[in-house]
């Protein structure tokens, strides 16, 4: 099965709730919110006035502003936890802070699913591709990946090779994915987090763009 979740940049309460309601219009079942310019407080505030609105919705929260250990706690009842920075420390023996990110999840939200980067834009990338998939593969539950920056389509080779590495592990895509691309990563990709390829502006989904984009999908795959 195959994963679509468009990503909603939160400005305030009314914009979240506008672009939930697009998501809902088109035919999706949730979307990811993630902050850029607000705090976490708010953004889970924000959150909760969501989940409140639509309540079969699957919602995903990513904080930009506040490490996982300090932001988890502060969450309302979630479907996924995403992170840009999981903190693995390529060629460490022991992860001892990604397993406190995992198990903190665990214990606040135990049935979130957790979605951490690697190989992620704006990060340190690994010097070992397959072998930092690997180590990701026993803390989070989908592997995330990106393109180089915002908007810019990840190498599919690249994507290949994270899904060979990471066995039966699902994987996740979070740029530059568009109605046009998007066959190429279906046979590696489980979830596919899309914001610029079906907005309008970095606040606004543009509902056109994303039923375009469903359109371009195959049956198989399911639209969250």
């Amino acid at each position: 099965m195959k994963y679509l979740t468009p990503v909603i940049h939160v400005k305030d309460q009314e914009q979240a709730l506008r672009n939930a309601d697009i998501c809902a219009q088109a035919g999706t079942k949730g979307f990811f919110l993630i902050n850029h310019r607000i705090p976490c407080r708010e953004l889970a505030e924000i959150a909760a006035v969501v989940r409140n609105r639509f309540p079969k919705a699957w919602i995903g929260i990513n904080i930009l502003d506040e490490h996982p250990l300090t932001a988890i706690p502060q969450l309302p009842p979630i479907d996924g936890f995403w992170t840009d920075d999981p903190c693995l420390i390529e060629g460490q023996p022991t992860q001892d802070l990604a397993e406190s990110i995992r198990k903190s999840l665990k214990h606040h939200h135990p049935t979130a699913l957790y979605l951490g980067s690697v190989s992620f834009k704006y990060q340190p990338q690994p010097r070992n591709l397959k072998a930092m998939t690997q180590l990701a593969c026993k803390y989070m539950d989908i592997i995330t990946t990106s393109g180089e920056g915002t908007g810019i389509a990840a190498d599919t080779l690249k994507a290949k090779e994270m899904h060979l590495a990471a066995g039966n592990k699902p994987l996740a895509i979070a740029s530059g994915i568009t109605a046009e691309n998007i066959g190429g990563y279906l046979p590696y990709i489980t979830w596919f987090l899309v914001a610029t390829g079906i907005s309008i502006d970095f606040y606004n989904l543009n509902p056109v763009l994303v039923a375009r984009l469903q359109e371009r999908i195959p049956r198989q795959v399911k639209i969250l």
